[in-house]
């Protein structure tokens, strides 16, 4: 199997999506860091934590400002790629990610398996189309650059990484909408199985 299969590792995919929630948002790495290792020991039973037996959860922050402290410096060498990432902790780590960049997470991860995620929580309401019409939006810049020369090759592969991985945000969402309509509707009486009353 070729070496370049992917181009960052997973710990690397979810560190750029974490630092674009920094540069896009309000949320910082220490009020990242504050609840990243909680969110960690709600997920995972103290004697399964392999390379985290010694994380605690804190529950005052002054009265436990060093571990508050220590987790803050923990997350900064995971940030870094001073310390590599613990599988165990992905989980508690994209859930902690904000809603848009959680489903971006989830979608990168996902597809790395070769299958595209759907995002069950999606409902079909002006606020689940008005975030299918977002990302739709950002499909197009990327592929008009891409079609811009009428040939796509290696010249447009960075142009093609930004529209795969906007395009799988997209089925993503949309296939959160169908399912929760095809919910809602119930199944379709075309599909039904079993016998059929055959008039002539």
């Amino acid at each position: 199997m070729s070496d370049q299969r992917h181009t960052l590792s997973r710990a690397n995919v979810l560190i750029d999506i974490t630092n674009a929630q920094f540069r896009e948002t309000g949320s910082t790495a220490m009020s990242f860091s504050e609840i990243l290792f909680n969110v960690f020991c709600e997920y995972v039973p103290e004697n399964q934590r392999t390379g985290l037996a010694q994380i605690r959860p804190w529950k005052d922050k002054e009265g436990d400002a060093k571990s508050v402290e220590a987790n803050y410096k923990r997350f900064q060498r995971y940030m870094d790629g001073t310390t590599a990432i613990p599988m165990d902790l992905e989980e508690a780590w994209v859930d902690c990610l904000l809603d848009k960049y959680h489903a971006r997470a989830v979608v990168a991860l996902c597809s790395r398996h070769g299958a595209a995620a759907i995002e069950l929580d999606q409902e079909m309401s002006c606020e689940g189309l008005a975030e299918l019409t977002h990302r739709f939006a950002r499909v197009l810049p990327s592929g008009g650059k891409i079609l811009e020369d009428g040939v796509i090759d290696e010249n447009d592969r960075e142009q093609g990484e930004v529209f795969m991985a906007a395009s799988k945000e997209l089925i993503s969402a949309l296939g959160g909408l169908v399912k929760d309509v095809q919910e809602r509707l119930g199944p379709d009486p075309k599909l039904a199985v079993g016998p059929h009353s055959v008039t002539h």
